[in-house]
């Protein structure tokens, strides 16, 4: 099992030396990702607290519905690394076929 893991990150390196921009693409989405992860409750608490002509109008909603939204905090985030995950597929197939040409 160790062996596998093993060979499957020296692949992911060869990719990664060999397409670059697959790398940074990459470091993208894993930045988006945590910043989702990491601003998702202060911008959750903000929302709560907007003032809207001396009420707030979301603040109930999101009283009620705290439980579930804390699931935003690891969701969002999987989310986002699931779309990278296809889009960075996607990318080095388009950047190999144009070397290779096939």
């Amino acid at each position: 099992m160790v062996e596998w893991i093993k060979n499957k990150l020296w692949d992911l390196n060869d990719v990664f030396e060999e397409y670059p921009k697959v790398f940074w693409l990459f470091m993208f989405y894993l930045a988006i990702a945590l910043t989702a992860m990491i601003g998702y409750m202060p911008i959750l608490v903000k929302l709560a607290n907007f003032n809207l002509m001396g009420g707030y109008p979301f603040y109930p909603v999101i009283a009620e519905n705290i439980d579930m939204l804390k699931w935003g905090i690891p969701i969002i985030p999987s989310v986002i690394l699931l779309w990278a995950w296809a889009d960075v597929a996607e990318f080095y197939y388009t950047l190999k076929s144009k070397k290779y040409r096939y």
